[in-house]
């Protein structure tokens, strides 16, 4: 804790302290070079549990701070452990991140679906529909063919877009 006081509605900083588990994996992580493999076992040696089974927090912890401070970008071997992504291994990620974007959106807006829409009290409703509409539009947004005119557009212009141009772009 600090001794700072805090203003009316002012809220403290978190302070994350890395256990000592996150620590060690993230040491290791930091000396991965690109290309490099480091399995699950190796990882579940460093902490003496198994990363996979019960100790996956420290393991999270450690290669969200990796990626963070660092800049070092793992991507997953199936069943075996983690590899270290050089740049176009990066960029090629995207496509898989867009695709889980894309089916969390969908569960989402299913989601809302459950609820009676018709027992709502009005401020629940507007939320509802809120939602929807956010989450309608990031399906929308993530379809291939609204990708492919989204990379048109910045093949023109050889660089990322402002948001202006990017929304303007999906329009047929």
């Amino acid at each position: 804790m600090t001794d700072e006081i805090l203003a009316p509605g002012q809220k403290a900083k978190p302070t994350f302290a890395m256990s000592i588990d996150a620590k060690m994996i993230y040491e290791r992580l930091q000396k991965a070079a690109v290309g490099e493999k480091i399995s699950y076992e190796e990882l579940s040696a460093i902490v003496q549990r198994d990363i996979r089974n019960g100790a996956a927090s420290p393991f999270y912890s450690a290669r969200r701070r990796a990626e963070n401070l660092d800049g070092i970008v793992f991507g997953t071997i199936v069943n075996e452990g983690i590899v270290r992504l050089n740049d176009e291994e990066i960029v090629e990620s995207g496509e898989d991140l867009l695709r889980r974007c894309r089916r969390g959106a969908r569960r989402g807006f299913k989601r809302l679906t459950r609820a009676d829409y018709d027992k709502l009290p009005e401020p629940l409703k507007v939320q509802h529909n809120t939602y929807a509409s956010v989450f309608n539009a990031l399906v929308a947004a993530s379809k291939p063919s609204a990708v492919k005119r989204i990379e048109a557009k910045v093949g023109e212009a050889r660089q990322t877009l402002p948001l202006a141009a990017t929304l303007e772009a999906f329009k047929k």
